[in-house]
């Protein structure tokens, strides 16, 4: 869970092996459900994150980044 939408963030987090990545803000039950989709083999992102994963995946791709993540993220 990070308060942290930003590009570097979530590609760094993806790298290291997360399976899920929620904002800060996600209620109880939202975070609960994450909890037992990722233990239960399952990817989990909140709305947002989903959402520009599928705008950056769904275009033309961007030069990476020196650090990296997509220019797209950043």
């Amino acid at each position: 869970m990070t308060m942290s939408d930003a590009g570097d963030s979530l590609f760094a987090a993806m790298r290291a092996g997360a399976r899920g990545y929620l904002l800060k803000g996600a209620d109880g039950a939202e975070t609960l459900r994450a909890v037992h989709s990722v233990a239960s083999g399952e990817a989990i992102f909140s709305p947002k994150v989903a959402q520009r994963l599928i705008e950056y995946f769904g275009s033309p791709r961007e030069p990476s980044s020196p650090r990296g993540a997509p220019a797209y993220f950043q």
